[in-house]
C-alpha cells in the first residue's frame, strides 16, 4: 500500500529543502541566456527567468530558516564549529545576493520588455540595451550561483566529513529481542546465516 511518509519537524526539513534553490538555481543563468538570444521568444524567457530565479530566492529564505533551526544538532561535534560558521554566514550572503538578483531580474524582465520589440512607428527596436542588461542579470545570477555551490559544499562537509545530522523523522526505539543486543544484532545474526 502506497503512503506519504511523515513530514519532519521544521529542523529535519532542512536536509529535503537544501536541493530545491540548488536545482532551481542552476538553470537561471542557461535561461538569461536564452532570454538574450530569444528574438521573438525574448519575453517569455525573461519571464521564466525572473520566475525561476524568485522561486529559488524563495527556496533560500527556507533554507536558510530550516538550517537556523538545525543548527543546534551541531553543537558537540568535533571539527563542525568553524565549518557550521562558514556555512551559516556563507547562507546568509547568499540567500541577501539573490535577494538583490531578483530585483535585478524584475528589473529587466518589465523594464526591458521596452528594449525589445519594434517601435510605435513599426521600426525594430536595437538590442544592444536589452542584451546589457541580460549580460548583467547573467553575472549576477552565475556569480551568486557560484556562491551558492561553495555554500552547499560547505553543508556537505559537515554532513559527510564531520557527521552533523538532524532527524528526519522520529523513529520509535529498535525492538529489543530476547538475547540480543539492541543496536543492529539481529542484522549481524541474519548475516551470520547466509
Amino acid at each position: 500500500m502506497f503512503r506519504l511518509p511523515p513530514l519532519p519537524a521544521w529542523e529535519g526539513m532542512h536536509p529535503l529543502l537544501v536541493h530545491m534553490p540548488l536545482g532551481i538555481l542552476a538553470i537561471a543563468p542557461l535561461l538569461v541566456i536564452l532570454a538574450m538570444l530569444g528574438g521573438r521568444w525574448a519575453r517569455g524567457l525573461s519571464l521564466a527567468a525572473m520566475v525561476v530565479i524568485l522561486a529559488g530566492t524563495i527556496g533560500l529564505v527556507l533554507a536558510v530558516s530550516s538550517g537556523e533551526a538545525t543548527e543546534k544538532f551541531a553543537d558537540g561535534v568535533p571539527g563542525a564549529g568553524a565549518i557550521l560558521d562558514q556555512h551559516e554566514e556563507g547562507a546568509e550572503l547568499v540567500r541577501n545576493v539573490f535577494f538583490g538578483v531578483s530585483v535585478l531580474a524584475m528589473i529587466v524582465f518589465f523594464v526591458g520588455g521596452r528594449l525589445t520589440g519594434n517601435r510605435p512607428d513599426g521600426t525594430r527596436r536595437p538590442r544592444g540595451a536589452w542584451i546589457g542588461a541580460n549580460l548583467l542579470l547573467l553575472a549576477a545570477t552565475g556569480a551568486g550561483y557560484l556562491m551558492l555551490a561553495n555554500v552547499g559544499h560547505l553543508g556537505g562537509q559537515l554532513v559527510h566529513g564531520v557527521g552533523v545530522r538532524a532527524p528526519i523523522v522520529a523513529l520509535p526505539p529498535p525492538a529489543v529481542s530476547e538475547g540480543l543486543p539492541t543496536g543492529g544484532g539481529a542484522e549481524r545474526r541474519d548475516r551470520d546465516d547466509d
